[in-house]
């Protein structure tokens, strides 16, 4: 349409000036985009930019907002999910960690309290060589603490609550 009215805006023989083209329905049915152009007239990019580079920036931009769409939650989701799963494998630890001591306060004979305390060594061995991220080494180090006061406190008799 801009080349068109560049072309044929200016008066000539057989039309005046702005008389071509014109906004006007002949044997055809006036397109939408014309109807869009003749009422608005360029687009902002294109009256800043070349027409190439203007309709290349209007594509890049029909792509990149639903992209951005897609990608700004992920990008925000994502950190989570991941700090939500390394909590969720100390807090698994802690979930056993609770049942062995609850089992010791409740099995106080020999042979079941020997299998629970062999327990509570593998689940030691278990919390010692997990490996996590830095950002949650206060959790680790907490849980290693937990674990080996329970140990100290049922080696010197008295099962300690802090688990």
């Amino acid at each position: 349409m801009e080349a068109a009215t560049e072309t044929h805006g200016r008066p000539g023989i057989f039309q005046s000036a702005g008389q071509f083209p014109a906004a006007e329905e002949v044997d055809l049915p006036l397109s939408p985009d014309a109807r869009h152009y003749y009422r608005n007239g360029p687009s902002l990019l294109q009256r800043q930019l070349p027409f190439w580079m203007a309709e290349v920036v209007q594509r890049l931009l029909l792509l990149l907002i639903p992209l951005v769409g897609i990608l700004y939650p992920l990008a925000t989701g994502l950190p989570k999910l991941y700090q939500w799963q390394m909590r969720r494998r100390i807090y698994r630890l802690y979930g056993e960690l609770k049942w062995i001591e609850r089992e010791l306060q409740s099995a106080p004979s020999g042979a079941q309290r020997d299998g629970l305390m062999a327990r509570l060594a593998a689940l030691d061995s278990r919390v010692t060589q997990m490996r996590l991220p830095n950002a949650f080494a206060q959790m680790s180090y907490l849980l290693k603490q937990h674990v080996r006061m329970l140990r100290e406190g049922l080696e010197r008799g008295a099962p300690d609550r802090t688990a």
